[in-house]
């Protein structure tokens, strides 16, 4: 971390001098070192330095996008930060649990010893400790359930889009990172792609709020069943969805591409409620050693080749 730190100085003093292949230097070298670590604010502290130096090479769109792409980043920690917050308070549920285990250890023993005080009474006394054990097993176990239900409740909130019970923006992303960290040890093709369902805003306009969650909801269902084991997608934010594929060549995308159109079409028409072909979109973008310092870059690559796509009349794909 003490070198990270000072590598990371010398590149925002070489920027202050105005020197930028050195700041370029050196902050590749610190994404060297950070990539043998896993602390995620210096994660947010790089990305700030690879903007200022973006800027300073008058590269103000690729400035512009990696400062997005680190907000959205660092709202992320954000949620992991409250996450932990909801850790610390089931571990101090479990505290009280504990306690009133204790408790219920106490109550035991004085029942016990009011048995000895009482041996004209011994049969009752006996059914009332039964019965109370019971209560006091049926309260914890109860109480465990809860706790079991609410975990995996945050869980799912926190992994599943509400609308089509697909993986969510977090849930994709953190996926895509795992795949783009195997891409760098193991040298396979990586491909991300961003699709945009067509003229989605007019869709909604004309059919209604309803219609459109319909076509969202048709659209997830058409991609569980078209896409293979490997491949992965989540719902990256309105009408936009990530899609990660390992080992696939662009015709093998091109294939996927039309299956998925056909699929999805043939949902919608299930339910009688648009009467014409429902279109997308896709930028894709293959990884590229040379190119991609990181997972976003990559991102950023495909989501311009998705406004190629849009530009050159839709219901297309662009590498």
């Amino acid at each position: 971390m003490p070198l990270f730190e000072a590598l990371l100085g010398q590149a925002k003093a070489y920027l202050a001098l105005e020197q930028i292949d050195l700041a370029k230097q050196k902050a590749a070298e610190s994404q060297d070192i950070l990539d043998k670590m896993n602390v995620p604010y210096y994660e947010v502290e790089l990305s700030n330095v690879y903007a200022d130096i973006a800027y300073a090479k008058k590269e103000y769109q690729l400035g512009f996008d990696i400062l997005k792409q680190n907000f959205e980043f660092a709202q992320e920690l954000n949620l992991k930060d409250k996450e932990k917050a909801v850790e610390k308070y089931r571990i101090q549920f479990d505290s009280e649990i504990k306690e009133k285990e204790n408790q219920t250890l106490l109550t035991e023993n004085k029942l016990k010893n009011l048995r000895i005080e009482q041996q004209n009474s011994q049969q009752e006394l006996w059914w009332l400790i039964a019965g109370i054990s019971s209560l006091l097993l049926i309260a914890v176990v109860v109480m465990l359930a809860v706790q079991i239900r609410n975990r995996n409740h945050f869980k799912s909130i926190a992994l599943k889009d509400y609308l089509t019970d697909s993986p969510n923006r977090r849930s994709i992303l953190k996926q895509a990172k795992l795949y783009f960290s195997e891409t760098n040890q193991t040298q396979q093709s990586l491909t991300v792609g961003i699709i945009d369902i067509d003229n989605f805003k007019l869709l909604n306009d004309k059919y209604g709020h309803d219609v459109g969650d319909h076509v969202l909801i048709a659209f997830a269902t058409a991609s569980k069943r078209t896409l293979r084991k490997d491949d992965k997608f989540g719902r990256y934010g309105g009408e936009e969805w990530l899609f990660v594929f390992v080992d696939t060549t662009p015709e093998e995308i091109h294939l996927i591409f039309d299956r998925l159109r056909d699929e999805f079409n043939r949902l919608i028409q299930q339910k009688q409620e648009v009467y014409e072909p429902v279109t997308f979109s896709m930028g894709a973008a293959t990884f590229d050693k040379s190119i991609d310092i990181s997972l976003f870059s990559l991102i950023n690559r495909a989501d311009k080749n998705l406004y190629t796509a849009k530009r050159l009349g839709k219901d297309q794909i662009s590498f």
